[in-house]
């Protein structure tokens, strides 16, 4: 027996979504950092191997392939019926429904935009750090960082695919 009734609405799909991208995104980033935790410190702003340089590649990289990898599962729930399309997907503007049908459009589209405004919060807050950090607190800023950004793309990124027809291609 299921908690939620079977296929999931669009909006509480979107709240899974949402939920399942925060493990997802703390797993991956902590695994990534991890072996850098004998580092003795590291320096928050320059060039490879700071803070900086990895919240900006991580805020370009997690948006692109959240959005590819994503869009694949969320296209996967749809074909197994676990997920409904949305009631306004033949409401949705023409140029929502062609960011919406093409992947490579979307995550193009998503990494200009989330990219760069990931990066610049991200460097925002690191700002009020001190010029080098620990491992502890380079960790917990860097899981924290991609989780929220993951709660921002992936529901987004979600919204798009159910909200076409056909499993995230365009009708012809």
């Amino acid at each position: 027996m299921s908690l939620f009734r079977l296929p999931l609405s669009p909006r509480v799909y979107l709240a899974y979504q949402a939920l399942g991208s925060v493990w997802v995104n703390a797993a991956i980033n902590y695994g990534l950092i991890w072996p850098a935790r004998d580092q003795p410190s590291f320096a928050v702003f320059g060039w490879w191997g700071s803070v900086a340089f990895d919240t900006c590649l991580t805020s370009v990289l997690l948006t692109f392939f959240t959005v590819l990898s994503g869009s694949f599962f969320v296209r996967l729930d749809l074909k197994r019926k676990f997920a409904s399309r949305s009631r306004w997907s033949s409401a949705a503007p023409p140029w929502f429904q062609s960011l919406a049908a093409s992947i490579a459009l979307r995550a193009l589209a998503f990494t200009l935009v989330f990219g760069p405004l990931g990066a610049l919060v991200g460097l925002a807050v690191l700002t009020a750090y001190p010029s080098t950090t620990g491992f502890h607190e380079f960790a917990v800023f860097k899981v924290t960082f991609a989780c929220l950004l993951g709660l921002v793309v992936t529901p987004l990124n979600a919204a798009c695919v159910i909200a076409v027809p056909s499993f995230g291609t365009a009708q012809r």
